[in-house]
């Protein structure tokens, strides 16, 4: 059961959303922020709707409202707010300092942070985000969000910005010439087998971080769950389609390295055998990329036949780049040398994070990879 929350020493609270009306003017005035020029008002809102029917938005979103206790005590479904947000549940793995246990916890992503223009500057989004952050700190031990005006302003309520970078391969002639040297070792995945990776991949994730030698910091992971990447892929299927007027026809969702792998070892939840390396991708036609989720590389020798293969993918739907994010360092040196791309700084949707109790500064986040993001 969610809570309201009330400011301390404040006329302000920070409501949950109990209606679909305030929810449907929360999406209507974000759009100005995600959605328009490229989508209308009109298809940001269908989108907003498309994912609020997704079982991921159903079971783990909150929207937040910000605005005076007054307001919300006399009218719970009143339309009067002043700032709004959106919080998803996740879970996360744990490994404190020193420790080899591995436990899990609750993890919560902040998104669609948002105060209307006639209302900025008056300290209405930054008290809406110090309430969140007492809230969240009493249910979860871990926060994540994306920043995209710097780091300066989430800081200030416990989120730290974690350095990133991403990894930009272009679909270029030199680089489809690649995909004929390679050797067929690779095959392509569909949205279930998709999901059968994810749900094993969770499971070897657990097993590596216990097994891995004991750091002195605290390590976390977030999850990756079948139903987030569904919510990623019908997300960017709707806004290919409000783009395009078309739906991209391809069940192709990543590529796995086979060398005879048996799918039907991704069924024993023991996984007593090593999953094999696999990418599993969703498609952004209006950003013009494919963006890889989640590559799992076990050795150093499966990074270039499997970016072949997603190379070859792109190229046949005229996608001209792929990109990933915070590659391991030796993997992002022979992407390098041998696709000639380039790793860049995160300028953007800069990934933060706040743990409690607070131990960002010493702290490691393990495969901060793009399905973290919502």
């Amino acid at each position: 059961m969610v809570e309201n929350i009330k400011v301390e020493k404040s006329e302000y609270m920070l409501f949950a959303a109990s209606t679909q009306e305030q929810k449907q003017r929360a999406w209507e005035e974000s759009a100005e922020a995600w959605g328009i020029p490229f989508l209308t008002v009109e298809q940001y809102i269908k989108r907003k709707n498309l994912l609020s029917q997704q079982p991921f938005h159903i079971k783990n979103c909150t929207t937040w409202l910000y605005g005076k206790a007054e307001d919300f005590h006399k009218d719970p479904n009143t339309l009067n707010f002043l700032s709004h947000c959106e919080t998803f549940d996740k879970k996360a793995l744990i490994r404190e300092a020193g420790k080899r246990t591995v436990s899990e916890a609750n993890c919560k992503t902040v998104a669609a942070v948002f105060c209307k223009k006639e209302y900025r500057g008056n300290g209405y989004a930054s008290n809406m985000m110090s309430a969140l952050s007492n809230y969240i700190k009493k249910t979860a031990k871990v926060s994540n969000l994306y920043s995209d005006i710097g780091p300066g302003f989430y800081s200030r309520y416990g989120w730290k910005t974690y350095p990133s970078k991403y990894t930009e391969i272009s679909v270029s002639s030199k680089n489809k010439d690649h995909v004929f040297e390679s050797n067929n070792t690779t095959s392509f995945i569909n949205r279930n087998t998709a999901k059968m990776f994810i749900e094993a991949d969770a499971i070897h994730l657990k097993k590596e971080l216990e097994n891995a030698p004991v750091s002195q910091k605290l390590q976390f992971i977030i999850i990756p769950t079948t139903d987030v990447f569904e919510w990623r892929w019908a997300r960017d299927e709707n806004e290919n389609f409000q783009v395009n007027n078309e739906y991209l026809s391809s069940d192709i969702f990543g590529v796995f390295l086979d060398a005879n792998f048996s799918l039907d070892t991704l069924l024993d939840q023991n996984l007593n055998a090593k999953i094999p390396s696999f990418i599993i991708w969703s498609t952004r036609i209006r950003k013009n990329h494919i963006q890889v989720l989640r590559a799992r590389f076990n050795n150093i020798e499966d990074v270039v036949p499997l970016l072949m293969a997603t190379i070859c993918y792109a190229n046949a739907n005229y996608i001209p780049k792929i990109i990933l994010w915070n590659l391991k360092q030796e993997h992002s040196d022979i992407i390098e040398s041998v696709f000639n791309s380039e790793s860049k700084e995160l300028k953007t949707t800069l990934p933060c994070v706040s743990l409690y109790p607070e131990e960002t500064e010493c702290s490691e986040w393990l495969v901060n990879e793009n399905y973290c993001w919502a």
